[in-house]
């Protein structure tokens, strides 16, 4: 074999490791693509399913109607009745104490909360069933007003409550959160 056919058949080898090299790439790229969409859709369950959770508790510690869903109070009557802007979150020591930080399955969140403003800097791990790791979920609660939903409120009578959960996975999602939110509230005559 002379010079000029090994130079050839070495170039024809390096032009293969390079087609495979690319193809590997592109293949590597769709499945990290593919794994990525899973994580979302993933994270988006884990957050729905948290919602469903916080949303099956009442409206706050107070608040107790005979059943669940619009409740009508006067406006004196409610004046200074729900939890203040800085007392959202756990209020009595089973609540604080027996639901740890970040809560890992079985959930003590179930058991353990029994109002939407419990769950407010709650946190929760999750480990995926589809190979895709741990995702954290995350959750704060605080008062808007309905003309500002998103833009927590002070100040003033508290009838209406935002509740975001955020779900991410470090692995497939790095740094990047699915959001949800909910508004809750009891109406007032």
């Amino acid at each position: 074999m002379g010079l000029g056919q090994t130079m050839v058949t070495a170039g024809f080898f390096v032009v293969l490791v390079v087609m495979f090299m690319n193809a590997y790439r592109v293949l590597n790229n769709a499945d990290e693509q593919l794994m990525t969409a899973e994580a979302y859709k993933t994270a988006s369950d884990l957050g729905q399913s948290l919602m469903a959770e916080i949303r099956t508790k009442k409206y706050d510690e107070n608040y107790n109607p005979p059943y669940y869903g619009s409740y009508s109070f006067s406006s004196q009557t409610l004046l200074g009745y729900f939890a203040s802007p800085s007392n959202l979150g756990p209020d009595s020591y089973s609540e604080i104490h027996n639901v740890p930080h970040p809560d890992q399955s079985p959930y003590k969140s179930i058991q353990y909360y029994d109002d939407v403003d419990d769950y407010n800097n709650y946190t929760r791990l999750t480990d995926s069933t589809n190979g895709l790791g741990q995702f954290r979920d995350s959750v704060i609660v605080y008062y808007v007003q309905m003309t500002n939903p998103p833009t927590p409120y002070y100040s003033g009578s508290w009838w209406t409550k935002r509740i975001e959960v955020w779900v991410t996975n470090d692995q497939w999602l790095k740094n990047k959160w699915v959001k949800l939110y909910s508004i809750v509230g009891a109406s007032v005559r």
